[in-house]
Order: structure tokens, then C-alpha cells, then sequence
């Protein structure tokens, strides 16, 4: 019984130890809304989670077409800032002197004018992390975070036209229309015309 007991305590111990691994090194992706309109923008934040100090992070971000990426800033409160190394487009990188982990960077992702083609209801594309790289506190290369490859996808919201912002109706249904609003007015007018007449006859 106490055998059983032991290789019990040992499996759940083995269990524990690879979650937590699992967590130590990590890297996330996370964005304020799943759907987002045409010319609409959100919010968005890269994390690390660590289990050992850090020096420097370079994550490459990987956007369709139909997404901006802009105002990538770095999280001060964590000591991170931004390098200023010549970098490819999508690739930032962040040193950090204080060695914490946590929210890297923060940066906003705009849905632009060429989801247009797309309906309601398609995803407009992914934003990925392509890669990312860390150097520990000593700047020698540390392992590649878990969570590389982990995207963005959200949702194209369909715009209903309300008000006077609607374009007038076209086509063969608006011609119809307006004959049987000038019909409507014409019969009106000969309705008020013959009451006036009788109103004023003596």
C-alpha cells in the first residue's frame, strides 16, 4: 500500500514539475477585442514568463495585409525600453537591466481599408508571433519561449448603414420609388386643390 502511495505522490510531483516548466518559459499574444470593424483599432500585448533572468527579448511580429501594426512601446514599469539597433520591419527588440519578465510590450493593430473586399463573418487574417529570442542576464542566448507561432485572428464586423449616413437607394427599386412618391404627392395636391376650391365657392 505504502508502494502504491509513493509512485502516486511521484506521478502527481512529475505532473506539477512539467507544468511549471511549461509556464517558466513561455511567451503570449493577447488582443482587447475578437472582432473589430473596418478602420477600427485595438489593443495588443506581448508577455514573457521566465524562469530565469533576462537581458534582452527580440520578438518578430507577422501581420496580413489587412492588419497595422503601430505604437509598439516597450513596458517601463518593468525596466523594459526599446533598442534602437536597425531591426527588419516587424522585428523589435527590448533590453531589459532589471531582468524582470512579464508584459514586454504593448502596441496597436488596426483593421485597414483592404478588409473592405472581405464579407461578414471572415477572419481578416492572423498577427503571429514569426519567432522570438532572449539572452539571459550574462547576454548569452537563452531557449526559445514556448508560444512561438501563437496568432491573432479576429473577426470582420459588417457595418449596417443607419440614418442619414445611407446612401440613397440605386438602381430599378429606387426609379419605382420615386414614381410612387410623385404619384402619392400629385393625388394629394389635386385632394387639397378640390377642398380649396369648395371651401372658397359661393
Amino acid at each position: 500500500m505504502k508502494k502504491i502511495n509513493l509512485f502516486v505522490v511521484a506521478m502527481v510531483a512529475m505532473l506539477g514539475f512539467s507544468v511549471n516548466a511549461k509556464a517558466a518559459n513561455s511567451i503570449k499574444l493577447e488582443c482587447d477585442k475578437t472582432q473589430i470593424k473596418i478602420e477600427e483599432s485595438t489593443n495588443c500585448t506581448v508577455s514573457l514568463t521566465l524562469d530565469t533572468d533576462i537581458s534582452v527579448a527580440t520578438v518578430q511580429l507577422s501581420a496580413s495585409e489587412t492588419l497595422d501594426i503601430s505604437n509598439v512601446t516597450p513596458n517601463k514599469a518593468m525596466g523594459w525600453t526599446a533598442s534602437t539597433a536597425t531591426a527588419p520591419t516587424g522585428t523589435y527588440t527590448f533590453n531589459n537591466t532589471a531582468g524582470k519578465t512579464g508584459q514586454l510590450f504593448s502596441f496597436t493593430v488596426k483593421l485597414n481599408s483592404k478588409a473592405k473586399e472581405l464579407g461578414k463573418d471572415e477572419s481578416c487574417g492572423n498577427l503571429c508571433i514569426a519567432a522570438a529570442t532572449i539572452k539571459d542576464a550574462a547576454g548569452n542566448p537563452g531557449a526559445t519561449p514556448q508560444g512561438v507561432g501563437t496568432c491573432y485572428s479576429p473577426t470582420v464586423v459588417e457595418e449596417t448603414c443607419v440614418g442619414k449616413d445611407c446612401n440613397p437607394e440605386t438602381g430599378s427599386f429606387a426609379n419605382y420609388a420615386i414614381i410612387v412618391a410623385s404619384i402619392l404627392i400629385a393625388g394629394a395636391a389635386v385632394i387639397v386643390a378640390r377642398k380649396s376650391t369648395k371651401f372658397f365657392r359661393v
